[in-house]
């Protein structure tokens, strides 16, 4: 009998997960969506535990290459150029899908061509647990940090269009200047309203190395904006209002330093202070356009205003 051509190929990166690849592995091929083959990397391995994993792969819609450790972007590259199918699903080999997710993600492809990407929720496990609270797709939030992970579905043609994953970024974010580089080509993204991703949180990974590193972290970032100076520049008004709304958030993320220290005037600040959700109905109302972003922003303000009068009062009477 003749072998079908897969429809989707699952991409995934190696590098000593042996522990983890098996689950990974099942996960894509237990997919509900049959068509599909998966392409794994095994990106300069050298523990043997990882070695025997790699060499048990013995589904024959397994297909493995070797790359000599170079990294998640050029593996990925790596894969893509080898596979067969005309849509592409990235999977790290410490994560999982489940069933339902290729054969849902592959509908809105087919139907609607102005998609280029199509993503889901997520859920957290290992060192944290729990949905992963990533903000909803929009060029405000999407222009100011990576709401996109990489286990994303997308078209092999885009790959080829746009160059692939860049692998001038050795410390991260590859996928985000990948996401952002379909955008630029003028494809949608669209978001599956179910939960068909687990991503796991390990000790130590390489986003964690990004961001514990200031001159990385402003390097990364800095490389990013060059490569796509356009994009921002025809979206600046939304980058600014995104980036004041995001100093917002994380000061009032942070103004519990204090209570947790036993300071009884924070506590009193802690406990009146503009609580997280009203935050975040605030700020749908302000994606809402410009008019709506004013009123919210003035209703806020003021908000903010009286809780400082009410704050002051508090604090004046206990001391």
């Amino acid at each position: 009998m003749e072998e079908c051509q897969p429809v989707v190929s699952v991409v995934m990166p190696c590098h000593n997960d042996g522990a983890y690849l098996h689950k990974a592995v099942d996960s894509a091929l237990n997919q509900t969506f049959s068509a599909l083959e998966v392409m794994v990397v095994d990106d300069g391995s050298d523990d043997e535990a990882t070695c025997a994993a790699l060499a048990g792969l013995k589904d024959s819609r397994v297909r493995l290459l070797h790359t000599d450790h170079v990294g998640p972007a050029q593996a990925r590259n790596a894969a893509i150029r080898e596979a067969r199918g005309r849509y592409i699903l990235p999977l790290d080999a410490d994560d999982w899908i489940s069933p339902a997710y290729v054969a849902r993600a592959v509908e809105v492809l087919d139907s609607r061509p102005e998609v280029g990407v199509v993503y889901c929720r997520a859920d957290l496990f290992g060192e944290k647990s729990g949905p992963w609270r990533l903000p909803d797709f929009s060029m405000d939030t999407f222009l100011v940090d990576n709401c996109i992970f990489i286990t994303a579905l997308f078209r092999r043609e885009d790959r080829e269009a746009v160059g692939g994953f860049c692998p001038d970024f050795r410390h991260g974010l590859e996928d985000y200047d990948f996401w952002l580089s379909l955008v630029e080509r003028g494809r949608q993204v669209h978001q599956l309203p179910e939960c068909f991703f687990d991503y796991r949180i390990k000790p130590a990974s390489r986003s964690r190395q990004l961001t514990s590193d200031v001159k990385n972290t402003q390097a990364t970032y800095d490389l990013l904006y060059q490569r796509h100076r356009a994009l921002y520049q025809a979206h600046m008004d939304a980058c600014i209002q995104g980036l004041h709304w995001e100093l917002i958030v994380q000061r009032y993320r942070n103004d519990d330093t204090g209570a947790r220290a036993g300071d009884p005037v924070a506590e009193c600040r802690q406990s009146i202070r503009l609580g997280r959700p009203r935050l975040a109905r605030a700020v749908e109302t302000m994606m809402r356009g410009a008019q709506g972003a004013r009123k919210a922003l003035r209703r806020m303000l003021a908000g903010l205003r009286r809780r400082a009068i009410t704050l002051r009062f508090l604090t004046e009477t206990i001391s």
